[in-house]
């Protein structure tokens, strides 16, 4: 399938639980989160839903505990099960500013698409 492929990346700095974002975001997206089994998370560290065919996730760092500032991470990526049919190369088209908008209109301002430097931090890497 030579179709393009959809992403988002945004984020947002809140003292909510996890829980209670999921329930926050599932509302706004019209899907409802459970906990993650992906292998990218620890237990506990991200929950993950299911629409438009996209794997839909949300996480955090597991190092700050909760009821303090953490940086929660929502991400969004073609389902595995369909990835696994489409072809690979294909262009991806990033809808991060559409989804700042959703968030931001029907959540809270605090939502932000990450910039390289904080990309390369997470990483551990310094920007030259």
């Amino acid at each position: 399938m030579n179709y393009p492929q959809v992403t988002f990346q945004v984020r947002l700095k809140s003292r909510a639980t996890l829980s209670d974002l999921g329930e926050r975001v599932g509302s706004i997206l019209g899907c409802n989160f459970e906990p993650s089994f992906d292998h990218m998370f620890d237990s506990g560290e991200g929950i993950e839903a299911s629409c438009l065919g996209l794997q839909i996730t949300l996480s955090h760092d597991p190092d700050i505990p909760e009821g303090e500032e953490r940086t929660y991470i929502l991400m969004g990526m073609l389902r595995g099960d369909i990835e696994a049919q489409w072809d690979i190369g294909v262009p991806q088209i990033s809808i991060n500013e559409y989804i700042l908008g959703v968030m931001t209109i029907c959540d809270d301002e605090g939502w932000y698409i990450p910039d390289m430097k904080e990309y390369y931090e997470e990483a551990g890497l310094e920007i030259e």
